[in-house]
């Protein structure tokens, strides 16, 4: 795009959704109407039991949102039309989304300025023997002794029936228990995680950074056909990757999603559109659907606080589906995204009331690894930074402080201004400056409005090292319609995969607008057919289908991952290197017990987490650190501080936030360290 669409960015999407409300003029995000008529600074609490609460335990219900009813922890089973996919939107719901918002961004057609984009509901189971004295028929000795010594037999092997009945389904459980599929979920728990391959990362980055996008959006390159797959709890996305965490690997100059084996990661993401406005795509077989046969690995929830939406009256609904979102997710192994919808305003404006969303929110699924909370959508009218206390960076801090006084140390994703394109702005003071971690920022785009000036201030914040994610794009201009540029489109998505960039897609509806996956007429919420499809959604499907084949192969050390695009070189691994899972634990006192991994390496040094596990029966509150012996020189440190460095003893410390370890669960420090030799695991570790 010019340097002057960035720039004129009124936005256009709408921000109360009336189609009578002028558009936004130039970029972000909005969507009108209809083209189809009908037609890492890591934070490596990678493991244990914070990811996922075992099955069937019911969390406890959401409390302090004053004024306003809110859904419990325990899963909501609404009605059966909403387990088969069914779940029809509210009329009333419907027919405000058609009438009010084309997208999320202004329609152009109607010239909304932001009013457009804001809706993106407009956007976005033999012979008798004797007889005895008492008349009946008796028997000889030797007879009865015969019998005697079968019944003997018969009892002998039942016993030992029941005993490995028992054995095997105690197995069973334990099993169950320990992947999560116990009471027939598919949950992966955090030690369910296992590494996908033998790959190092730089095999990985290597593979990914010979890809080159080439996706048709006129047709599929892969079946559709409405079939699913179900998957056990290893298998899943997170049962593979585990909890995820923010974190540095050579080769790419910005820090990057890392999984739970430290090996980097890519989301693969759908949007909804407004929860307000179209509910009915979040449900179980719906989100199975985008697993099994789109390539999608990540669904993103847009609660809008305004446009009618979670501060204006839906409150109850939105969080009822949020609820139901998370918990399909969680079910299918799914990664989610919790996002605060902020269109073309200022967030502080709401601060409060985020505020207490996202310490809800957070103290609810602190436990969750797959939960990632979006701070907010697309601010505007404030800098990144200005000093003044009302602008994006201390909005952000703020939120990021909630989140992580509740107990979550999730990743957390911050907008940027002018409906998140300026994330180049956020070098200058990153939330790293009040000592947060796991952070990354949003970028979006709209591929036929934001071009290669908006690619440049992408590179340009990678190599100043800010960590990005973009949460939302389309194919399209940024109102959401108008035509299709599918070579920009590849463009940006070659970028964003040789840099291991995540990303969610707009949107799961079918609003009559470019960016919406379905046409208008089709009325199915879940599993969908070729024919159901619009431009949109087949490019998007060909495009993650075809990166989920090179991430798996990646993934297993294959540098051909891009097949006829990729690089035909192999890549060697250096024998030499340590195996990263090679650990060593040292129990200690008061229930705790701490292990040292090696998650990531490189020649002059490597990346380690330390984890302390609570194996007591309750909650540890009271301070710890750990003591251990390691000959190299710590730069960089996460989820903790150094206490002391006496030539190679170290005493390491949790933040506070860090601190508290639930029965059962863990806490982890993680930090990068350099030495002049191999690398190696870190001795005499114990927990003080």
């Amino acid at each position: 795009m010019d340097t002057d669409d960035i720039g004129q960015q009124p936005d256009e999407r709408r921000e109360s959704g009336n189609p009578d409300e002028a558009t936004r003029s130039a970029t972000p995000a909005p969507r009108a109407i209809g083209m189809y008529n009908d037609a890492a600074t890591v934070d490596f609490t990678v493991s244990q039991t914070r990811q996922f609460p075992p099955a069937g335990d019911a969390a406890q219900p959401i409390s302090g949102m004053s004024g306003h009813a809110v859904a419990s922890d325990t899963p909501t089973e609404a009605t059966e039309a909403d387990a088969n996919g069914a779940h029809p939107a509210n009329p009333d719901q419907r027919q405000q989304a058609d009438a009010v918002a084309e997208h999320d961004k202004p329609q152009d057609a109607q010239n909304t300025p932001d009013a457009q984009h804001g809706k993106r509901g407009s956007k976005h189971r033999g012979k008798p023997g004797k007889t005895s004295a008492s008349g009946k028929p008796g028997m000889s000795k030797p007879a009865r002794r015969i019998i005697a010594a079968l019944a003997a037999i018969v009892i002998f092997l039942a016993g030992a029936g029941t005993a490995i009945a028992i054995t095997t389904y105690r197995q069973h459980q334990e099993g169950a228990r320990q992947t999560g599929t116990e009471s027939g979920t598919s949950t992966a728990t955090p030690s369910g995680a296992s590494s996908s391959g033998t790959a190092t990362p730089a095999d990985y980055i290597k593979a990914m950074q010979s890809f080159t996008a080439n996706a048709d959006a006129g047709t599929l390159a892969y079946d559709v056909t409405g079939k699913t797959t179900t998957l056990a709890a290893k298998d899943t996305p997170y049962g593979k990757h585990g909890k995820l965490s923010v974190g540095k690997v050579d080769g790419l100059s910005a820090p990057t999603i890392l999984d739970a084996h430290g090996m980097p990661f890519q989301l693969r993401g759908a949007s909804t559109h407004g929860l307000q406005w179209f509910p009915q795509y979040v449900n179980k077989d719906a989100f199975q659907s985008l697993r099994d046969e789109w390539g999608i690995n990540m669904v993103r929830l847009a609660a809008y606080p305004r446009e009618n939406g979670y501060l204006q009256g839906a409150q109850a609904q939105m969080d009822s589906t949020i609820e139901q979102g998370i918990q399909a997710a969680t079910d299918l192994g799914m990664y989610v995204i919790i996002d605060w919808h902020v269109l073309n305003y200022n967030p502080n404006g709401d601060a409060d009331q985020a505020e207490s969303f996202f310490k809800t929110y957070a103290q609810k699924y602190k436990s969750y690894g797959n939960v990632i909370f979006e701070v907010c959508n697309e601010p505007t009218g404030t800098p990144w930074y200005d000093g003044s206390g009302n602008d994006i960076y201390s909005y952000c801090s703020r939120m990021a402080k909630a989140i992580r006084d509740a107990g979550s140390d999730a990743i957390i994703l911050c907008g940027t201004n002018t409906w998140s394109q300026e994330v180049d702005a956020v070098a200058s003071k990153p939330l790293s400056a009040d000592g947060f971690d796991n952070i990354m920022y949003v970028l979006h785009f709209y591929a036929a409005t934001h071009k290669d000036d908006l690619r440049a201030k992408l590179e340009t914040a990678l190599k100043s090292g800010t960590p990005v994610f973009v949460s939302e794009f389309g194919l399209c201009d940024a109102s959401g319609n108008g035509a299709i540029d599918q070579a920009s489109a590849n463009a940006w998505m070659t970028l964003l995969a040789r840099n291991n960039i995540s990303y969610a897609a707009w949107a799961l509806s079918n609003k009559a607008e470019t960016a919406a996956f379905f046409k208008p007429s089709v009325t199915a919420t879940s599993r969908w057919t070729g024919n159901d499809l619009t431009p949109s959604a087949i490019w998007l499907i060909n495009t993650s289908r075809t990166l989920a084949d090179a991430t798996s192969k990646a993934a297993a050390g294959d540098s051909t991952a891009n097949g006829s695009n990729a690089s035909s070189a192999t890549t060697k691994k250096d024998s030499k290197k340590p195996s990263a899972s090679a650990s060593s634990s040292a129990a200690a006192s008061a229930g705790l017990q701490a292990t040292a991994t090696i998650r990531n390496q490189w020649n002059s040094g490597a990346t380690y987490a330390i984890t302390v596990s609570n194996t007591s029966g309750s909650k540890h509150e009271g301070a710890w650190q750990v003591a251990f012996d390691l000959d190299a020189d710590i730069a960089d440190i996460w989820g903790g501080s150094i206490v002391s460095h006496e030539g190679t003893h170290y005493v390491v410390a949790p933040m506070d936030w860090n601190t508290a370890i639930e029965a059962g669960a863990s806490a982890e420090i993680g930090f990068n360290a350099s030495s002049t030799g191999q690398a190696a695991q870190p001795q005499h570790l114990s927990v003080q």
